[in-house]
């Protein structure tokens, strides 16, 4: 059972993301630039999640991988846009990716380079609970 809440995520469980996604992301080097801890707003029952943002994470963590069904922003280093490409593919759960550019050359090479179900340019969402998906 899950319930978004503004700036927190309700989870059923909260092994998927604390117990064993940050810490494994932690022990490969990410670091917690923001949030990254369980919280209990208002006392509600439950377990809830604040915003996290890591950076440096390897694109060999758990967090890379599999989905966290929490609100955890992952940073990764690259050196060319190959090589961001690369490691956006590189991964099971691609439902989508976030591109911010000024290059409407780079959005459209980029865009279409990517294996995933929905690219959002320049903004924080590719859909609407309104539109229908259904994946690549």
């Amino acid at each position: 059972m899950e319930l978004r809440m503004a700036s927190l995520w309700y989870r059923y469980s909260s092994t998927s993301v604390n117990a064993v996604m940050l810490t494994d992301a932690k022990f490969r080097g990410a670091l917690v630039l923001l949030g990254g801890e369980p919280c209990h707003p208002g006392g509600l029952p439950g377990y809830f999640f604040q915003r996290t943002v890591l950076s440096n994470v390897s694109t060999d963590s758990l967090i890379t991988h599999e989905e966290a069904f929490a609100p955890v922003f992952a940073l990764y280093r690259f050196q060319t846009e190959e090589e961001a490409i690369e490691i956006a593919n590189d991964c099971d759960v691609r439902l989508g990716s976030y591109l911010m550019t000024e290059s409407v050359a780079r959005i459209w090479r980029v865009a279409e380079s990517l294996e995933v179900g929905m690219v959002a340019v320049n903004h924080e969402s590719a859909s609407v609970c309104e539109i229908p998906f259904g994946g690549e």
